[in-house]
């Protein structure tokens, strides 16, 4: 009896975890302001002045926006925004792994794109967002990391 007692406990914890995960993700595919400000904060926390500016569309299809950090167009991070996660996933699907091609796929014909970079191109994938920097700033990499998780796409690695 203490058996099923303790299965039924523990697939109850299972049920909320689940349901926990499923949240978040929604919130987070529902909060795009929140997720751009987490990933200011971020920045911020690490020493940097951040600004948010908002630009053309490039290379990807989401909305673009541009942070310059310590006023300086040397060292800033570009932020891809979509609807939801799924089209966000989409467009990360069409970079390869280097970080150097975007292959976009419409029908049987495909625009594809090569991207000569000045530095190292880093793509990570957070909520309904692509955050892109190119460069080598540790302090930079890091804040990206522990707010957007590991990059799917360029690195030193591939580059």
């Amino acid at each position: 009896m203490r058996k099923i007692i303790a299965l039924g406990l523990v697939i109850a914890y299972m049920t909320l975890i689940l349901a926990g995960c499923s949240e978040n993700q929604m919130t987070a595919e529902q909060n795009t302001e929140d997720n751009i400000s987490t990933i200011i904060s971020s920045l911020e926390d690490h020493g940097y002045t951040v600004e948010k500016k908002s630009v053309e569309k490039q290379l990807l299809t989401g909305e673009r926006y541009r942070l310059v950090l310590n006023n300086s167009l040397d060292s800033q991070v570009v932020i891809y925004e979509y609807e939801n996660r799924e089209k966000a996933k989409a467009d990360a699907d069409c970079i390869d792994k280097s970080g150097t091609k975007i292959l976009f796929t419409n029908g049987e014909e495909g625009t594809g794109i090569n991207v000569d970079w000045i530095s190292i191109p880093h793509y990570y994938l957070y909520g309904n967002l692509i955050v892109e920097y190119v460069g080598t700033e540790e302090s930079i990499l890091s804040s990206l990391e522990t707010v957007c998780g590991p990059y799917f796409a360029g690195g030193a690695d591939y580059y």
